[in-house]
């Protein structure tokens, strides 16, 4: 569960018989629960698209304003970008004179993606809301990580091969 736009909101995957139809739980869901709105629709639990990808780390941070969630989605949609995992949190910041709205996502990037012009509809994105953002590629990171730890720093094989002697 979780708040989106003021209220809670609850997403599930549920395995049901062939012969149970999305519309008839959501009827049996509005009649029991008719102040919320029900959505339903048929789906599988194995992910839809399986080529290859390139796996990046999304930060966001800045103002929190209308419109900021719906731009983002735009934008990941035109590119074909999923989300394999996403942390949203909005904060008071009375300093600054309006709430900040953080995101952290794991995003999953087609290698058939025009990255240039991905980055530059993020870059625009960034400039129309007054946000800062960072993409980074987590596997990168770990490789320059290894680079400037140099020599001093043994590698599993190293640590093995050290307790096998």
């Amino acid at each position: 569960m979780t708040c989106l736009g003021g209220d809670f909101s609850i997403s599930a995957l549920l395995s049901l018989p062939m012969s149970v139809r999305p519309e008839d739980v959501s009827s049996v869901l509005t009649e029991a629960f008719p102040d919320f709105t029900i959505a339903t629709r048929a789906t599988s639990a194995t992910p839809a698209n399986n080529e290859p990808a390139k796996i990046l780390a999304f930060d966001l941070e800045g103002p929190d304003q209308p419109k900021l969630v719906m731009a983002l989605a735009e934008i990941f949609y035109k590119h074909n970008v999923g989300i394999k995992d996403i942390i949203t949190d909005t904060s008071s910041a009375p300093f600054l004179g309006y709430n900040v709205f953080a995101m952290k996502a794991i995003l999953v990037v087609p290698f058939r993606t025009d990255f240039a012009q991905f980055e530059k509809d993020l870059q625009e994105y960034e400039e129309k809301y007054g946000m800062t953002m960072a993409v980074t590629d987590p596997a990168q990171q770990q490789q320059e990580e290894d680079i400037e730890d140099g020599p001093d720093h043994a590698t599993p094989a190293q640590i093995v091969s050290s307790r096998t002697k």
